[in-house]
């Protein structure tokens, strides 16, 4: 019954327009957003882009300027 398998992706659909991955994207338009939380506050940041290796690299950015905010830098 190999036939009968489903694809390998998430099993479980998210609620609502965000599309969870490493990075947040917004389903309708297909950006990708980075989202961090500092000090029990959220930040969140379009990316600029709607491919994901891109994304990727842009969160590390994103982390990175973040990671400082909370070391007090």
């Amino acid at each position: 019954m190999s036939g009968d398998r489903q694809s390998a992706g998430p099993t479980k659909q998210q609620p609502g327009p965000w599309q969870r991955t490493p990075v947040l994207r917004w389903k309708s338009s297909g950006t990708y957003f980075a989202q961090v939380r500092v000090g029990g506050k959220l930040f969140r940041e379009g990316l600029k882009t709607g491919v994901f290796t891109v994304a990727k690299l842009g969160l590390a950015d994103f982390n990175g300027r973040h990671a400082r905010r909370s070391s007090g830098s």
